[in-house]
């Protein structure tokens, strides 16, 4: 069974900020994700306040992954300007009670979507040997890391797409400065962006 958890990265701050903006960015973000999980065989389980956790059966969530983060991408979000989301897969086995999952497989999950970045696709190493890779994709090798309250390192991938389907420097740069109302905020929006491309 392959398991998936989302995040808006930096969501408490877009909350206090944007406060009704939000929300209403919020709800076409979960139609965005409602209208894609069952196209690619997966199935939420519950909303994790500003996130989801969803299983897929049989289906791939890499892909679903890709195409979700793609329409994110091309949102226009007015105010909050942009939603980036980090998504978090893994592969095992759960207990199922009460329409839930638990287990080890679920826990490490967690810890590994706590450790992304926001548009960060991370999966475990079991994830990238059960999981078929998107077309024009390639997975790259983080590292093997002891997450809080694991016994055991898990050795973690990012997905990564190529240069022309991914977003260009100048381009981010753009969108955020447009939405900037100050050179403050310029400067703010430029560290911001380089940290995401550097960092």
């Amino acid at each position: 069974m392959n398991f998936l958890f989302t995040d808006i990265e930096g969501s408490t701050r877009l909350w206090e900020k944007y406060g009704d903006d939000m929300a209403v960015a919020l709800q076409q973000h979960d139609a965005i994700l409602q209208n894609e999980i069952g196209r690619w065989g997966g199935q939420i389980i519950k909303h994790t306040g500003d996130g989801i956790f969803a299983v897929f059966p049989s289906g791939n969530p890499l892909e679903f992954a890709l195409h979700v983060q793609r329409q994110l991408r091309a949102y226009q979000w007015g105010a909050v300007g942009e939603l980036r989301v980090r998504y978090a897969i893994h592969a095992g086995q759960a207990q199922h009670r009460n329409g839930d999952y638990f287990g080890a497989t679920i826990n490490q999950t967690t810890r590994l979507l706590a450790t992304g970045r926001g548009e960060q696709i991370l999966l475990t190493a079991t994830a990238a040997r059960a999981i078929c890779m998107p077309s024009g994709t390639f997975l790259r090798q983080l590292g093997s890391y002891r997450l809080k309250g694991l016994s055991q390192p898990l050795t973690v991938f990012e997905l990564r797409q190529s240069d022309e389907e991914r977003p260009t420097f100048l381009s981010r740069l753009r969108r955020l400065c447009l939405r900037s109302v100050s050179p403050g905020a310029h400067l703010v929006a430029i560290r911001h962006l380089a940290h995401s491309f550097l960092a």
